[in-house]
């Protein structure tokens, strides 16, 4: 897990590299991922 400090460094970057980046809670990306199990897996 990272934190907030991380979230904001990482944020600035992928802005900086013009990086169109959502954040997504874990039920969100299997909700609208479509999600291969595998991951699913890893998420839990």
């Amino acid at each position: 897990m990272i934190n907030a400090t991380q979230v904001t460094e990482l944020n600035q970057k992928l802005a900086a590299a013009e990086i169109d980046f959502k954040w997504l809670t874990e039920q969100k990306a299997q909700d609208s991922l479509g999600l291969p199990r595998a991951m699913i897996k890893i998420l839990e």
